[in-house]
């Protein structure tokens, strides 16, 4: 399974990685919404899942997820946020994510 992870913060998306990769999964990581569209825009059925941060630069996450559903990509996103408001769930949702994780339960979801 090849997963795209979308995390700009360098320490979180190691980690996020290195669970991932000792799951046997095959990560490619980026930084940025715009990296993470055009590896999307031309390749998305390469991916089994894309795991987006909603806070991103250049793109965030719900953009990136509006772009997918826009361009009807029918890729598996999992919303990744420290947020954890009832409405940024809602938010996150409604613009395309398939689910939704705090950042402080990512391990435990990815497992």
């Amino acid at each position: 399974m090849r997963i795209l992870l979308v995390e700009d913060e360098p320490d979180l998306g190691l980690a996020i990685k290195q669970v991932l990769i000792a799951e046997k999964y095959v990560v490619d990581w980026v930084t940025d919404g715009a990296q993470a569209w055009n590896c999307l825009d031309s390749q998305w059925t390469d991916y089994s899942v894309a795991i987006v941060d909603w806070l991103l630069p250049k793109l965030t996450g719900l953009e990136l997820c509006q772009r997918l559903r826009l361009h009807q990509k029918a890729l598996p996103v999992l919303m990744l946020t420290a947020l954890g408001q009832p409405e940024n769930r809602v938010a996150g949702l409604d613009a395309g994510a398939d689910d939704y994780c705090r950042v402080a339960e990512v391990v435990i979801q990815l497992r």
